[in-house]
Formats: structure tokens, C-alpha cells, sequence
């Protein structure tokens, strides 16, 4: 049955140490703590590519199997044996790589056997397409929210492309504004499910 993941662009943020987290929860619970609220986290690439692989595998320990890691991609693709290390690392949390539109894609650097999401259409089974939220006018696997906007803009735009969401897979919907607050992703969670949407 496919959801609608609600998800930020990292977990890790100089404000949600005073205004998300407990004081005393350790690091390494962190992950664990926001899976609690969100279904879903995009890696930035600095994290993935560079954080000692015990201590990512000691961030999924305690996460629901339902919770899924999206790989951010702003640099360059990953060749054959980093996917595979990543998909043996992450394993059932693994959703797929989300690739920047700033990066040109061509479709033999999309390996198959993962789950990719592009900039706009690719025409591969094994491609989704994201869009940012108030450009989406076609079929779409994610929505970017890249901008603050109020609970009723977030609405009304959630309105209008509700359509364009694939009902087939996964629907990833990415907070990626500077400087996130937590609170402004829980809103949104609740504001989802309160549509029917997630």
C-alpha cells in the first residue's frame, strides 16, 4: 500500500537541540527520537558519503521498519558499489537516492534495482519524478516544499496537486526550507492527515 512519507532534509539542526530534542538525549538516539514524529528523512550527501558506517548502523537500531531513508545526491552519482554498500547498510530503511535538480542525469547513470527520484520525467519504471510544490502539474513520486508557507497556503497548494500524486507508490513530501522548525513539520504532518492525504 503506498503513504505519503513526511520528511526533512536531515534530522540534525542547530535549533531543534532546544526546541525538538530532550536536553539530555544522546546523539545517537536522535534519529530514533524524530522517527517517532516523521515517517521519513532525506540524508544530505555529507552525511551519507561521510559518517562512519557503525554509527549510521547504530542510528537505524531502534527505528520501526516502516521508516524510510531517502540518499540526497548534490554532487555527483554513485557508482555500482556504493549503492550496493548503502542498500546492505540501510537495508529495510532504504527508499532510494533523491537526486538535486542541480546535478544532469543521464539514464545510464541510474543503476537499476533502485529507486530513484528525479527532476522532472524519465521515462524508467525504476525513475519517480518530484516537483517543487507549486510547480507540480504532472504525476509525481515527491513534493519539495522549499519555502516557508502558512498552514493555509500549505493547504491550498496540497489542494490543488493532490491529483498529480502517484496513488501507485511511495510519496515522498520533502520540508526543505533554511533553517527548518520542527513544529512547522509537525504542522504539516497533521494538516496531511487531517486532508486524507497522509
Amino acid at each position: 500500500m503506498s503513504r505519503v512519507l513526511i520528511s526533512a532534509s536531515g534530522f540534525i539542526h542547530p535549533d531543534w537541540d532546544e526546541n525538538y530534542y530532550p536536553s539530555d538525549i544522546p546523539a545517537e538516539w536522535k534519529l530514533a527520537y524524530y522517527a517517532n514524529d516523521f515517517t521519513a528523512v532525506v540524508l544530505p550527501e555529507a552525511i551519507w558519503r561521510n559518517t562512519n558506517p557503525e554509527l549510521l548502523e547504530e542510528w537505524l537500531e531502534d527505528i520501526d521498519d516502516a521508516f524510510r531513508v531517502y540518499l540526497r545526491i548534490t554532487t555527483h552519482m554513485p557508482d555500482q558499489d556504493s549503492v550496493d554498500f548503502v542498500i546492505s547498510l540501510f537495508e529495510r530503511h532504504f527508499a532510494g537516492f533523491f537526486v538535486d535538480d542541480s546535478l544532469e542525469v543521464n539514464q545510464d547513470q541510474l543503476l537499476a534495482g533502485v529507486d530513484w527520484l528525479v527532476a522532472g520525467h524519465l521515462a524508467l519504471d525504476s525513475v519517480g519524478s518530484w516537483g517543487r510544490l507549486d510547480e507540480i502539474e504532472f504525476k509525481t513520486n515527491a513534493v519539495v516544499i522549499d519555502k516557508y508557507k502558512d498552514k493555509r497556503e500549505l493547504k491550498q497548494a496540497f489542494e490543488g496537486i493532490a491529483p498529480f500524486l502517484d496513488a501507485e507508490s511511495d510519496v515522498l513530501v520533502l520540508y526543505d526550507v533554511a533553517a527548518p522548525v520542527a513544529q512547522d513539520l509537525k504542522d504539516l504532518r497533521i494538516l496531511l492527515e487531517l486532508m486524507g492525504i497522509a
